[in-house]
């Protein structure tokens, strides 16, 4: 069975978004292994605390998450 893990800043998305998250994730798995899997598929979202996920050296927080999510550009903090 496909079990499938996403992690996420904390309330980087509502609600509603994660359940679009989820249901997006099982239609590509379920296309890949095949319908019948569906109630098979697994999606686990993980929140991680604002300011506790890094890239390039940078710890982003819920807010600068949302703003790349929205598509515009976080304000990095030096």
């Amino acid at each position: 069975m496909p079990f499938i893990r996403a992690t996420l800043i904390e309330d980087a998305l509502t609600a509603d978004q994660k359940q679009e998250l989820i249901s997006r994730i099982t239609d590509v798995v379920a296309s890949f292994y095949g319908e019948h899997m569906r109630s098979n598929i697994w999606v686990v979202i993980d929140e991680i605390r604002s300011g506790q996920f890094g890239a390039g050296g940078h710890g982003f927080t819920t807010e600068e998450m949302r703003a790349l999510i929205a598509g515009g550009e976080p304000a990095l903090k030096s």
